[in-house]
């Protein structure tokens, strides 16, 4: 599963980051989530079968609070801390910057769900 992440160009703890966007883009949460997530829970937010779950209408992403999903993000979730049992789990994103995180947290919660 790590060289399959690997592959995909994920970033977990260990792994190497995306490179730097242009400009602003850092900060925008759009790109943040097309660079980090989109190869996992879609480009829509749909969830891709086997490797990220849909947050698009998901009650956590819609309901949770930014704090919650920040450490979802930054812990990822796998073993115990797993949700859904049919999909890889959360790998760990430790390497987003507080911008990126609190635009990613914003993007999911508002433009993603349009």
């Amino acid at each position: 599963l790590a060289g399959l992440l690997g592959a995909l160009g994920l970033m977990t703890a260990g792994g190497a980051q995306a490179a730097s966007p242009p400009g602003d883009a850092a900060f925008d949460g759009a790109y943040v989530y097309e660079v980090r997530c989109s190869s996992c829970h879609g480009k829509r937010g749909e969830g891709i079968s086997l490797f990220g779950t849909p947050l698009r209408g998901n009650a956590f992403v819609t309901r949770g609070t930014p704090q919650s999903i920040g450490e979802a993000i930054h812990n990822g979730r796998a073993g115990e801390m797993k949700r859904y049992p049919d999909y890889a789990g959360m790998p760990r994103f430790q390497g987003i910057r507080a911008g990126e995180l609190s635009a990613l947290i914003a993007y999911l919660k508002t433009g993603l769900q349009k």
